[in-house]
C-alpha cells in the first residue's frame, strides 16, 4: 500500500514549455505552489491520452482512480487526536477528518486543505553578460503523505544559454560554485529544525543539467521528521567569445516510490522527466538575463 500510495502523491504536473519567446522583465524572483488534493483530482478528471501526454505513469493512475486515497483518509479519522497532532495536523485540519466518511475527495473539495502544499522559489543571486547563479527552494509546507526513511526524492534543474544576437550559446556548470542543500523538521504542530545537510549534486552534462536525491527522514529508526525544504543552487559561466544575454532554467522535484532506486532524464523538450513511479511533483522553468530579471519561460 505505501508503494502505491507513494507513487500516487508523486504524480507528474507538467507546465507546457514551447520555443523560447522570452518575456517583459520583472523580479528577481518568482514562485510555484502545487497541492497534492489538485494533483490526485487533476488525475482523475483527465482522459487517459492527457495522462500519458503529461507523463503521469499507469501504475500511478490505476491507484489514483481506486479507493485507496479514500480508505487512507478514513485511516487517519480514527486515529487519536494526540497522534494526528503529532503526525502535523492541526485542529482545522483534524475536524475536517472526523467529518470525513469515505467519499470520493473530488466531491469533497474541504479535504484540500489537509494534503501538502509544495512551493518551488527561483532567486537570482548574481547575473552578468560572464556568468550567472540562480538559487530554487524547494518547501513542503507540511508533512507529505508520506515522508518515511524509505523515500528518496529526486530534485533536477537543466539550462540552456542565448547570446545577444538571440542564438543559442553554450554555458557551462561551475561545480566549485554550484551546492544543494536539504533541512529536516520534526513533524508536529510546533515544528522546528533538527539538522541540515548538503546534498552531493551529480552531472552528466556540465553544459545542460545536474540533479540530487535525498531521503524524505534522516534515519530509518526515527520517522518523526521529514524533509520539509532544501535548495539547489547552480552557477554557470559563458563559454567561447559571446556574452550571456539569457538563460532558461527548468527545475522538477520527483516524489519517488518506496524501495526504487530513483533516475532521472532529460528529454529534448524543455522539462525534466523521472523514473516510473518517480512523477513529478512540481516542474517550472524560467528565464533570467544578464540584469538579474526573471521571468516565465514561454
Amino acid at each position: 500500500m505505501k508503494k502505491v500510495l507513494t507513487a500516487i502523491m508523486s504524480m507528474a504536473f507538467i507546465f507546457s514549455l514551447a520555443v523560447p519567446a522570452f518575456a517583459a522583465e520583472a523580479e528577481t524572483t518568482t514562485s510555484i505552489t502545487i497541492n497534492e488534493y489538485d494533483v490526485y483530482v487533476a488525475t482523475r478528471q483527465a482522459t487517459a491520452e492527457e495522462n500519458a501526454r503529461n507523463g503521469v505513469s499507469r501504475d500511478a493512475v490505476d491507484a489514483i482512480n481506486s479507493d485507496i486515497l479514500e480508505n487512507e483518509l478514513l485511516r487517519l479519522s480514527k486515529l487519536p487526536n494526540e497522534e494526528l497532532n503529532n503526525l502535523g495536523y492541526n485542529e482545522t485540519q483534524i475536524a475536517i477528518l472526523r467529518s470525513y466518511t469515505g467519499e470520493r475527495i473530488e466531491t469533497n473539495p474541504s479535504l484540500r486543505g489537509i494534503f501538502a502544499d509544495m512551493n518551488a522559489t527561483f532567486t537570482k543571486v548574481s547575473s552578468s553578460a560572464t556568468s550567472q547563479k540562480i538559487k530554487v527552494t524547494w518547501e513542503w509546507e507540511s508533512p507529505p503523505a508520506l515522508a518515511g526513511y524509505k523515500i528518496t526524492d529526486t530534485v533536477g534543474m537543466r539550462w540552456k544559454g542565448t547570446n545577444n544576437a538571440g542564438l543559442p550559446m553554450n554555458v557551462r556548470l561551475d561545480s566549485n560554485n554550484s551546492s544543494g542543500t536539504v533541512e529536516y523538521w520534526r513533524r508536529g504542530n510546533n515544528p522546528e529544525l533538527i539538522k541540515s545537510y548538503s546534498v552531493t549534486l551529480h552531472c552528466d552534462d556540465p553544459y545542460g543539467n545536474v540533479d540530487a536525491t535525498h531521503s524524505m527522514a534522516i534515519t530509518n529508526t526515527d520517522e518523526s521528521n521529514y524533509a520539509k525544504k532544501g535548495t539547489m543552487t547552480i552557477k554557470v559561466d559563458k563559454t567561447g567569445t559571446d556574452s550571456i544575454n539569457e538563460v532558461a532554467y527548468c527545475f522538477a522535484y520527483g516524489h519517488t516510490i518506496v524501495g526504487a532506486a530513483p533516475s532521472i532524464s532529460y528529454p529534448t523538450a524543455f522539462t525534466i522527466n523521472f523514473s516510473s513511479g518517480s512523477e513529478k511533483m512540481v516542474e517550472k522553468a524560467v528565464v533570467m538575463n544578464s540584469k538579474g530579471t526573471i521571468t516565465e519561460y514561454e
